[in-house]
């Protein structure tokens, strides 16, 4: 078997048999993705109780899209809805959940792009 190998300073990694390491299956990568993922993922929730919200004051929608942003979205409401009383008939727990989860995703680290 013919390997050939290059000095690590040329390529700055080992490479054999004509293909070299994978730099993206690193550990670092992988936290980075995973920390990517939960940025979107909360802010979509947020923008699905933003959705949710403009939905409750829109009479004439179809059943569904309430039901599919209420399923969305019960998950991160219900516990403020159990901890927030309603004040004057205003439920002011989306207002609160989505401030907590803004604070999340702004601790949430963001890796550099090189």
């Amino acid at each position: 078997m013919l390997v050939q190998v290059r000095s690590t300073d040329e390529v700055d990694r080992p490479f054999f048999c004509g293909s070299s390491v994978n730099p993206s299956a690193s550990p670092d990568h992988l936290i980075c993705t995973l920390f990517v993922v939960a940025r979107f993922v909360l802010n979509a929730e947020a923008i699905a109780i933003v959705a949710r919200v403009v939905t409750s004051w829109l009479p004439d929608l179809p059943a569904w899209i309430p039901t599919l942003l209420r399923r969305l979205t019960d998950g991160a409401l219900l516990p403020f809805q159990t901890l927030i009383p309603i004040i004057g008939g205003l439920d002011f727990s989306p207002i609160v959940a989505i401030l907590v989860l803004q604070a999340i995703v702004h601790y949430v680290p963001v890796c550099p792009t090189a």
